[in-house]
């Protein structure tokens, strides 16, 4: 009982650890945006990408405040509320990229870290299924944009 109560506890201050990557994230993308669409005029489409932001941002409000009632809660459910929370960073980030230029955008590789930070948070199965997870997500995304399912969202960079 201990030992659980001990790895909860962990696990709630490593869920607070994200959160605040999460704020550093999206002043990230909002700060990104605003360089790469009004200095550099690479990025076309800027709606789409400040208001995954601004829902990114308010589904940290709720997992802040959630977090709180995470001590309360079973060890199982506080590493599925981790588990739920990365799940959803993935699905913004596979967003976040297809409208800020698809596979042609440079920030790729950060489905990695994502699957990293599975790794740092959840068991050893659950890490698996995140990655499994990521993996799927981006090939979904190439998938479509190849077969032109969705269209492409290019950036000015590549253009000829």
């Amino acid at each position: 009982m201990f030992k659980e109560n001990l790895k909860k506890a962990e696990l709630v201050e490593r869920i607070h650890w994200l959160i605040f990557l999460r704020w550093i994230a999206i002043s990230g993308l909002f700060i990104t945006t605003y360089i790469f669409s009004s200095v550099f005029k690479v990025v076309e489409q800027v709606i789409p990408l400040y208001t995954i932001g601004v829902i990114i941002g308010l589904a940290n409000v709720g997992f802040f405040f959630y977090t709180n009632a995470l001590r309360e809660k079973t060890f199982v459910s506080v590493q599925m509320h981790a588990g739920i929370q990365i799940m959803l960073d993935l699905l913004f980030l596979t967003c976040l990229i297809y409208f800020a230029g698809g596979i042609e955008n440079p920030f790729i590789f950060y489905f990695i870290c994502h699957a990293i930070i599975g790794g740092i948070l959840l068991e050893k199965k659950y890490s698996y299924l995140q990655a499994l997870f990521a993996l799927c997500l981006f090939a979904l995304l190439l998938s479509l944009e190849y077969y032109a399912i969705i269209p492409h969202q290019p950036l000015k960079i590549f253009s000829t």
